[in-house]
C-alpha cells in the first residue's frame, strides 16, 4: 500500500502569460521570466518542507517505525504539480503523514505569495495497492542498451524493477506508478481547491479506522457528495471527501460558520465506506496492509494469498535473476516449468475490469475464454470459477476471463 500526495500551484497559468514583473519592470534575462522563479523554488520548497517536517517528527517520536516507516520519496513533476509518494507498513501512518503534509503545505503557500499574491498551492491525496490492481513500471535503457530487441515485455520489466529492488545495476532507471487508483487519484486533483484538499474513499476509509491518541492527531473530513469520474468505475458516481485547509482565522473557515457546514461524523463515514465497498466490489475493495499493527488493516480478501503466490511463480524463470531471499520466501517448491508459465500469465494477468468480488456467471452457465475456448461452469469459489472445456480438461480460472457463450 502507498500513499500519494499531490502539490499544484494554483494561479500559474496567468502568471505565465505576462512578462512584466510586479511595478512594470521588464522580466529579468538573467534569471528568466517572473514565473519561472516561484515554480523552479517551488519545487524545491514543497521537497525540503514535506520531508524536513516528517524527519523531524520521526525522530521526536516514541514510536518512529510504527507511526512513521519509511521515508516518503519524491516521485515525480508534471508541470507546476509535484508529487510524493510513501509506502505504508501501518494504517496510523496515513495520519501522521498528513500532518507533516500540512505543515509542509503552509510552507509552500507562505513561499507563492511571496513570489506573488496571486499564487497559492492546492492538494489531493489518495492510496494505491500493489500488486493487484495497480502496477510499478521501470523508467530508462529504452531501447535496450546492448542493441537487442526486448520481445518478452513483461518479463523484461521484470528483470529491470528486479535490478532496482536488488540495487544492482540500477543506473538510470526509475520506477512510475500505472492503474485504476491512480488514475482515480489524478481524477480527483480536478476537485481540488487551495481550501480543499480532496482525498480517495480509501484514505476516508483509513482515517475513519484510526485512533486519535497522543501523536495521532484527529483529523477532521468534508463530505462533498458523490460525482462520476470520467472512466472511474465505469462511470458510477465517486465519493468526494475533503480535508480543510484553510488557516483557522481564514475568511473561508469563518464563512463554513455561518453557512453552519460541520464535518463529517467518523463512524459514519466508517459505515458509509463499508457500503460502497460492498456496492462496487466488482471495481475494488477494502484496503489493506500486510502486517498492520493491531491488525485493524490487515485482513486481505480470501482470493489474495493465491494471487500473490501465483505471481510470484511467474516471476520465478530459470533465466532470469530473482534470487533474493526476499523473492525466495515466496517461491513454491515444485519448479516452474514454461508451460505452466505460459498458463498462468494468461489467467493472472490484470483483467481490464478489477473482480474482487463474486462471480457474474453461475453454476450451469456457458463460457468463453479466449485460450481454452468454450466451456460450461462447474464449480464457484469467490472470484475464481471452475470450468470443464470441451478442449482442455477442467481449469480453475478467474471470472473476469470469461464471457457468456
Amino acid at each position: 500500500m502507498r500513499l500519494f500526495l499531490s502539490a499544484d500551484i494554483v494561479g500559474s497559468t496567468s502568471l505565465k502569460q505576462t512578462r512584466a514583473r510586479p511595478g512594470g519592470a521588464a522580466e529579468d534575462w538573467k534569471t528568466g521570466p517572473v514565473w519561472f522563479s516561484a515554480i523552479q523554488g517551488f519545487y524545491f520548497e514543497a521537497a525540503q518542507a514535506f520531508l524536513q517536517e516528517w524527519i523531524k517528527r520521526k525522530k521526536d517520536s516514541d514510536q518512529p517505525q510504527e507511526l512513521y516507516g519509511d521515508e516518503p520519496t519524491f516521485w515525480k513533476s508534471i508541470g507546476d504539480e509535484v508529487l510524493f509518494v510513501k509506502v505504508l507498513s501501518d494504517h496510523r501512518q496515513v495520519a501522521t503523514t498528513l500532518r507533516c503534509w500540512f505543515r509542509a503545505v503552509e510552507r509552500m503557500r507562505s513561499f507563492l505569495k511571496n513570489e506573488n499574491a496571486s499564487l497559492d498551492v492546492k492538494c489531493t491525496a489518495w492510496v494505491a495497492g500493489f500488486p493487484y490492481r495497480n502496477r510499478e513500471v521501470v523508467i530508462g535503457r529504452y531501447p535496450s542498451e546492448d542493441g537487442r530487441r526486448v520481445e518478452n515485455y513483461y518479463q523484461e520489466s521484470g528483470n529491470l524493477l528486479n535490478s532496482i529492488y536488488t540495487k544492482k545495476n540500477s543506473s538510470g532507471l526509475s520506477v512510475d506508478y500505472i492503474g485504476p487508483s491512480i488514475d482515480t487519484g489524478f481524477r480527483l486533483t480536478g476537485f481540488s481547491s487551495s481550501k480543499k484538499m480532496v482525498i480517495s474513499v480509501d484514505i476516508a476509509y483509513l482515517i475513519s479506522m484510526t485512533s486519535f491518541d497522543g501523536e495521532v492527531e484527529r483529523i477532521d473530513l468534508n463530505y462533498e457528495g458523490s460525482h462520476p469520474l470520467k472512466g472511474v468505475m465505469g462511470g458510477a458516481s465517486y465519493p468526494v471527501f475533503w480535508i480543510n485547509m484553510s488557516g483557522s482565522h481564514s475568511l473561508a473557515v469563518k464563512e463554513d460558520r455561518l453557512r453552519a457546514q460541520t464535518t463529517s461524523n467518523r463512524e459514519d463515514v466508517k459505515e458509509y465506506c463499508d457500503v460502497f465497498y460492498q456496492e462496487y466490489s466488482s471495481f475494488t475493495f477494502r484496503p489493506f496492509i500486510r502486517g498492520d499493527v493491531g491488525q485493524t488493516m490487515a485482513k486481505m480478501p480470501a482470493w489474495y494469498n493465491e494471487y500473490h503466490s501465483l505471481l510470484v511463480k511467474n516471476f520465478n524463470l530459470p533465466d532470469n535473476e530473482y534470487t533474493s531471499e526476499e523473492i525466495d520466501q515466496y517461491t513454491a517448491e515444485e519448479p516452474v516449468d514454461q508451460g505452466e508459465f505460459e498458463e498462468w500469465l494468461e489467467d493472472i494477468a490484470p483483467p481490464d475490469k478489477p473482480d474482487g468480488g463474486p462471480s457474474p456467471f453461475i453454476v450451469g452457465d456457458n463460457v468463453y475464454h479466449q485460450k481454452f475456448g468454450t466451456g460450461e461452469v462447474t464449480a464457484i469459489d469467490g472470484h475464481k470459477v471452475e470450468v470443464l472445456f470441451a478442449s482442455a480438461g477442467n481449469k480453475r480460472v478467474m471470472s473476469s476471463f470469461l464471457k457468456a457463450a
